[in-house]
């Protein structure tokens, strides 16, 4: 695979610099650890209420069932980051290749996205065991030091995975509103906190004049020209 032929845009980077305050290669490596294992993390709390048979559900095509994302966003990070760059490196499970394969046609055949909800096997339990796996192979990666372009695929993996975190409260939530006895993604009701009170309020006096037009006016300028957009 071409080194160059994946990568997230440059300012993603920078800004991953940035909050390492600095962009000496440790400091840089120090950040993206904590950003990768923040967003895995979060992933993570997407999932934890829901139940194996919730994270199996694809209540119509266009949707996606939970375990697949997080299967989905794990494949990401073993095919466009630690096989290219770490030499040897032992695949959790030859067939998710292309099993969690979505839309990257030029890796080969991909599972028809429909049928996604009728993949039983792999187990919840050995997706789970899949991420763990290689989040801990991304770990000693990172150790390690990612160059310039593996570190710009590790950004754009953990946008991609973020993407997938809001795709999987989406579909979860059609998945519970299709269910007939409506179960909710969150058992805890939301906080009862009272709004903070609203600034009382008041009148504010402003100089007159002409202001400056915006958008476009039929209306025409003193020298009979139309001001136009603004």
């Amino acid at each position: 695979m071409a080194q160059s032929g994946l990568s997230a845009a440059p300012s993603q980077v920078e800004a991953i610099q940035a909050d390492g305050c600095g962009v000496e290669s440790d400091v840089r490596d120090s950040a993206i650890r904590s950003k990768y294992e923040a967003v895995r993390r979060a992933t993570r709390a997407v999932a934890a209420s829901m139940s194996s048979e919730d994270q199996m559900v694809q209540s119509c095509p266009e949707a996606s069932p939970m375990k697949w994302h997080q299967a989905h966003t794990t494949w990401f990070f073993e095919t466009f980051v630690l096989r290219p760059f770490v030499k040897g490196l032992k695949p959790f499970r030859e067939e998710f290749y292309w099993l969690f394969n979505s839309y990257y046609n030029s890796l080969g055949g991909i599972p028809e996205k429909s049928l996604r909800s009728v993949f039983s096997r792999p187990s919840l339990d050995e997706i789970l065991a899949f991420r763990k796996y290689i989040d801990q192979e991304m770990d000693r990666f990172l150790a390690s030091g990612a160059d310039e372009e593996a570190t710009r695929r590790i950004v754009l993996g953990l946008n991609h995975e973020q993407q997938h975190q809001e795709l999987a409260l989406t579909d979860i939530k059609h998945v519970f509103c299709s269910n007939p006895l409506y179960p909710s993604y969150m058992a805890d009701p939301f906080s009862e906190e009272k709004d903070p009170p609203v600034s009382k309020l008041a009148w504010h006096s402003y100089d007159g004049g002409f202001g400056r037009p915006i958008g476009i006016s039929s209306h025409r300028q003193p020298d009979g020209s139309s001001p136009g957009f603004a």
